[in-house]
């Protein structure tokens, strides 16, 4: 599938942003990570030093922004 028909798919618009930020996994374990395809229901991580799998909880926070939690739905 092309991404023009995955884009078509999805429930809400995904702003096409990188940011970077800082991320919490419940065990406390902190990285600086990338988030991209930002929407109303979630965003893309991407880490290098962050290891996690689907269903974890993580918390992250952009700079002078306050604390997002939310779980994670896949992991590749």
């Amino acid at each position: 599938m092309n991404r023009d028909n995955v884009r078509m798919l999805r429930r809400t618009n995904r702003l096409q942003l990188v940011l970077p930020v800082r991320c919490r996994s419940r065990s406390g374990f902190v990285d600086h990570v990338m988030i991209s395809d930002i929407s109303e229901g979630g965003c893309r991580i991407d880490s290098l030093g962050l290891i996690m799998g689907a269903g974890e909880m993580v918390v992250v926070r952009p700079e002078r922004l306050r604390e997002l939690p939310g779980k994670l739905r896949l992991a590749a």
